[in-house]
């Protein structure tokens, strides 16, 4: 886990990096992603080039889960209008996606998920779901963890084994979820529709 998860503000630095014991096993539904790629400029408030969502959460506000893995495209929101949306709440390690008029969003139990963007035929993991207020409501994005701007924390803690060694106490330990971030992430293919 970050060393400063929730500093300086509730939910700052929200990534952490998760051990495997064995390989992970990949197939047709499972595949990579990789880590940002800072030659490629996300694509902010850009309609034409969204980004993806995935997860197993409520289909509403406080509604069912889904029988079915879902999948949404959205567009990344500049950091002013983030900040505009939840004034105090938002800082460097975060990033927000949606739209202006809602009704498309993560919600309740998509935490964790992916935030993906292609660039030339291979897709990054640019965010990582975490908060919001209430689901899918007009002028309150869904709010993701910045992959780019943990990029250094996780190349640092990626081979080390301190960053998971000072919060493991048993191979059974559970820790918050949603904090977790791998050099090349898993995630479902099924985001690419």
């Amino acid at each position: 886990m970050h060393e400063n998860y929730d500093t300086p503000l509730p939910e700052s630095n929200d990534i952490a990096l998760l051990k495997l014991l064995s390989p992970a096993y990949l197939d047709e539904g499972v595949g990579l992603v990789c880590l940002p790629d800072t030659d490629h400029d996300l694509p902010i408030d850009n309609l034409d080039k969204q980004c993806w969502i995935t997860g197993w959460g409520h289909l509403s506000n406080w509604g069912f889960n889904p029988n079915a893995l879902m999948q949404a495209s959205l567009p990344i929101v500049s950091e002013q209008q983030c900040k505009n949306a939840y004034p105090g709440e938002i800082d460097d390690s975060m990033l927000c996606a949606g739209l202006d008029e809602g009704g498309i969003d993560t919600c309740k139990g998509d935490s964790g998920g992916p935030l993906v963007c292609e660039f030339k035929g291979t897709w990054y993991l640019e965010g990582v779901t975490r908060w919001g207020h209430g689901c899918a409501k007009p002028g309150k994005y869904g709010v993701y963890a910045n992959v780019r701007a943990l990029r250094s924390w996780l190349s640092t803690n990626m081979y080390t084994g301190s960053a998971s060694s000072q919060n493991q106490s048993s191979p059974h330990s559970s820790s918050r979820t949603g904090k977790r971030s791998v050099e090349r992430s898993i995630f479902n293919r099924a985001t690419m529709g």
